[in-house]
């Protein structure tokens, strides 16, 4: 099983990202987001701010208000992208009740 700090480089490898501060990065959002009792907008987005911050502080911390495309997939509409992240942690919160 890979570490987190392995997964971290992987992950943003992805991206063709390598630097230290990068990483440090993920693990500065890591730490904050294990911290939090909620998923919300604001913790999400707070992740994504930290994540994001020194390599394109342009989108950091928010949702995206373009179309994108990954390969052949399609993700929802910029438009939809906030109901689908609520309805999305309002399925986790259910399954967590359920443990």
């Amino acid at each position: 099983m890979a570490t987190v700090e392995e997964f971290f480089r992987e992950s943003n490898a992805i991206e063709d990202v390598y630097s230290d501060a990068a990483l440090e990065d993920s693990f500065d959002a890591w730490n904050y987001l294990t911290q939090q009792d909620e998923l919300t907008h604001e913790v999400v987005q707070e992740g994504h701010r930290l994540i994001l911050t020194n390599r394109q502080p342009e989108i950091a911390g928010q949702y995206r208000d373009s179309q994108v495309y990954v390969g052949d997939h399609v993700p929802p509409d910029p438009a939809v992208v906030h109901l689908k992240m609520e309805n999305c942690w309002e399925r986790f919160r259910r399954q967590v009740r359920k443990l």
